[in-house]
């Protein structure tokens, strides 16, 4: 069996208990216990305050020499550090919440708190850890990635990548670790259950704000095909239009619905 939790169940019931549900479901599906490896680790912290751009990416001193810079514009969206397919660490560092706010992950916010200032970037700070890597590091098993993680954390912000104030020693590894990484360096990496339900209803709420301006778009341009004058009798037209769907291509609306809904519940 492989699993791969998504972020919103981890985040929503903790990782612990997310383990023990599947690891639950796993014993079932086996009929006894089971033999859990693991072959991929993500740890990560989300920062407010540090202002990164592109030109900063000579403070970076990292054990890849492997390393992409993303930008749109004159603007830095990441940095990526090493190889994935090396199975071994690679490290990512993005603007957080621009990918929120382009893939509708509402649910976000209620993960950083009270501490979100809404009017700030948020950088993330990612390693990726896979199965060669936690093999160095002596980890095997989903208990021991959960257990260690910050041990982990501490290997890997100390030794495999570090951001640096820049001196006049042409060695850059001498250089002094910057204070916006100091910070990342004692991230808790404890976050909290926030609540799967209020997590569902926030990713809802963002998968509703990207398609809505769709969605007025097409109902706007069957107003104007029908002659309707406003929402109210464009509604009311699509009720006709909907029956005439269902006649030609034999499928009831309120059966495409469940359909949909079911999709929904089993995410």
């Amino acid at each position: 069996m492989r699993v791969q939790p998504r972020a919103e169940f981890l985040h929503g019931v903790g990782t612990l208990d997310a383990f023990e549900w599947f690891n639950t479901v796993g014993e079932v599906l086996a009929g006894g216990p089971v033999d859990w490896t693991l072959s991929r680790l993500d740890l990560f912290c989300d920062v407010q305050g540090w202002e990164l751009d592109g030109d900063a990416r000579h403070r970076f001193v990292s054990r890849s020499d492997a390393r992409v810079l993303h930008e749109e514009a004159d603007d830095m969206t990441g940095f990526e550090f090493g190889h994935r397919t090396t199975k071994t660490v690679c490290a990512r560092i993005y603007d957080k919440t621009l990918q929120v706010e382009r893939k509708g992950l509402d649910w976000w916010p209620r993960i950083w708190g009270d501490r979100y200032q809404r009017d700030k970037q948020v950088l993330r700070v990612e390693f990726e850890l896979g199965r060669q890597g936690l093999k160095e590091y002596g980890v095997s098993s989903p208990l021991d990635g959960i257990e260690h993680a910050s041990t982990l954390w501490a290997s890997v912000t100390d030794k495999w990548l570090t951001y640096r104030t820049p001196t006049d020693d042409q060695t850059r590894s001498r250089w002094p670790i910057a204070s916006e990484w100091v910070d990342v360096q004692n991230a808790t990496l404890r976050g909290g259950a926030v609540g799967i339900d209020r997590i569902r209803a926030a990713r809802r709420n963002g998968e509703l704000r990207l398609i809505l301006p769709a969605a007025v778009g097409y109902l706007a341009r069957i107003g104007a095909l029908v002659g309707a004058a406003d929402a109210v009798s464009t509604l009311g037209a699509m009720r006709h239009l909907i029956g005439e769907d269902e006649r030609r291509r034999g499928i009831q609306f309120v059966d495409r619905v469940e359909e949909r809904a079911r999709e929904e519940a089993r995410r």
